[in-house]
């Protein structure tokens, strides 16, 4: 279980991995990160998990998938086009948990969206980790004008709120 420490850690990972598997192009980056995070950007982060049963090895995590676009206008820009745009990346990342390859998954127990996390993430390298069960828990919306300050420019703020079980084991 060495890797239980960082299992918060190795979800984001993953989460990255899907999203970025799916949005060819897209800036995806996990929270814990020191890299730049200009919008627009998809930051996914798990938030906290606890481990049931006890010394199982296997977490519930509350995790997010934030989608942060540029609500400002450019010179020149139509007033119509930065939320055109925002509206569209908005929609390929909710996308992405609610459907693959186009197709509505039909699996409403969470594993179907597992699967594709777990085969995106160990594409990517992530490892050790399973993810045994996902399912979306709540969207949200809103405005932040604080991320004008340093990046010239407020954003929308759109994210998916996640339930994940997980274990820091390949596999399981």
């Amino acid at each position: 279980m060495a890797a239980a420490h960082r299992i918060l850690s190795l979800n984001d990972q993953a989460l990255v991995a899907y999203v970025s598997r799916g949005i060819a192009g897209a800036n995806v980056k996990p929270g814990k990160s020191s890299d730049d995070k200009a919008v627009p950007i998809v930051i996914c982060w798990s938030e906290r998990g606890s481990e049931d049963p006890p010394q199982s090895g296997i977490y519930t995590i509350t995790a997010h998938v934030q989608v942060r676009t540029l609500a400002a206008l450019d010179l020149n820009q139509d007033s119509k086009e930065p939320k055109d745009k925002s509206d569209q990346l908005v929609a390929s990342v909710f996308d992405l948990f609610h459907q693959a390859n186009d197709v509505a998954f039909v699996d409403t127990s969470g594993e179907d969206l597992a699967n594709f996390i777990n085969a995106a993430a160990s594409g990517a390298g992530v490892s050790p980790y399973t993810c045994q069960y996902a399912r979306v828990l709540a969207v949200t919306a809103g405005y932040d004008d604080q991320h004008g300050r340093m990046m010239k420019g407020s954003c929308w703020v759109d994210s998916l709120e996640l339930e994940m079980v997980v274990a820091p084991a390949d596999g399981l």
